[in-house]
């Protein structure tokens, strides 16, 4: 049984993240791997996917709506039996049905929706296709699931939904500096941090952090860190924002990180602010650098992985509430931080591996 994975650019956060633990995972468990797809990527993420002895094949097409990709991906997918798509593109999705191969589609958040007329063609892609003649469709959580449902419409087989956890290889989460150091490196020694990782992007809710910001601006040595890029525009917006509150000396803006762990434990407290979260595989790793947590509660399935070894509140200003309260309390963060470390070790990528192996298995075996 020989499989392939498919993304789109697997870039150091989110899906590429994903796809080299798991790569990894399953090496572990002798699972029998093809190359993995992209359609475009740089030469770091190429060199990465190698150094696993899995090589990441780019395809050199900018988009994944790009039909050259149909051609170039159906000369490859022809000798795999398993094709797991972890992007939406309908060019790759046609070739390995035309190549009659098993087909997964692993839902990660995305659907290439842009609010113009083509999504209307978007989604009845979807409901015909993907819906109709993909073997099974992969779920993070039930959050993710409604989300997709919600946004596509239309009615899924239930025999062709699989929901789990996804995961994360929680040995590789590490950090190579201090506290302490990386504070100083960062010129925040002496204050209390709140922070964030993630890509830049209105869903991620950035907004709530700012307004809680403008709660505390009286507060001393208090700052705010936001490690990630993405969305220029919304980037634009939460600046402005900040400048509008008068809150613009408390924020940092970091941008993209490869020290990314390292930024993370220097963070008195992080907080995911997303709305309808898939999964939250930045707060995963937070947990994992034992950084005591927060999470909002229509967060979606980041709620589910924090489960009750965080904290959960409703807007910003329990969010405001909440750090005036543990600011100067290290006892409480201390605890969180250490229930928080054994919770996330229940969602190490190799539990996700086999569960992969044994949907792969029962794919062949129909």
């Amino acid at each position: 049984m020989k499989i392939i994975h498919v993304t789109h650019a697997p870039e150091l956060y989110g899906i590429g993240t994903f796809l080299l633990s798991l790569i990894r995972a399953q090496k572990e468990i002798k699972m029998d791997l093809g190359p993995s797809v992209a359609f475009h990527s740089s030469k770091g993420n190429i060199q990465r996917f190698a150094e696993l002895g899995v090589p990441l094949y780019s395809l050199n097409c900018g988009s994944a709506r790009d039909p050259r990709i149909f051609f170039r991906f159906y000369r490859i997918c022809v000798n795999y039996d398993v094709v797991d798509f972890h992007t939406h593109s309908p060019w790759a999705v046609l070739a390995a049905l035309l190549a009659k191969k098993r087909t997964i589609f692993t839902f990660h958040g995305a659907l290439g929706l842009r609010k113009i007329w083509l999504d209307s063609i978007v989604k009845l892609f979807y409901r015909r296709i993907i819906h109709q003649y993909c073997d099974l469709i992969t779920f993070a959580s039930k959050s993710s699931f409604e989300r997709y449902i919600s946004a596509i419409g239309g009615k899924l087989d239930t025999k062709k939904i699989r929901i789990f956890p996804y995961g994360r290889s929680i040995e590789t989460v590490k950090a190579t500096k201090s506290k302490k150091d990386m504070k100083q490196a960062l010129k925040l020694n002496g204050y209390f941090v709140v922070g964030t990782a993630v890509r830049i992007d209105q869903e991620k809710k950035l907004d709530r952090l700012i307004k809680t910001l403008a709660l505390l601006a009286s507060e001393k040595k208090l700052k705010l860190v936001i490690a990630g890029n993405g969305d220029r525009q919304y980037e634009s917006y939460l600046r402005n924002l900040a400048a509008k509150l008068n809150v613009d000396n408390l924020v940092d803006f970091l941008g993209y990180r490869e020290d990314i762990f390292d930024i993370v434990n220097s963070y008195d407290l992080f907080v995911l602010p997303s709305r309808d979260e898939p999964f939250g595989l930045a707060l995963l790793e937070a947990m994992a650098l034992g950084v005591p947590c927060v999470v909002f509660k229509d967060g979606g399935g980041a709620v589910d992985i924090l489960g009750d070894s965080g904290f959960i509140v409703s807007d910003s200003v329990e969010l405001a509430k909440l750090i005036l309260k543990v600011k100067k309390n290290d006892a409480i963060l201390n605890n969180v931080s250490a229930v928080g470390k054994e919770r996330a070790a229940k969602f190490d990528i190799k539990f996700t591996a086999q569960r992969f192996d044994s949907i792969y298995k029962e794919l062949i075996n129909k």
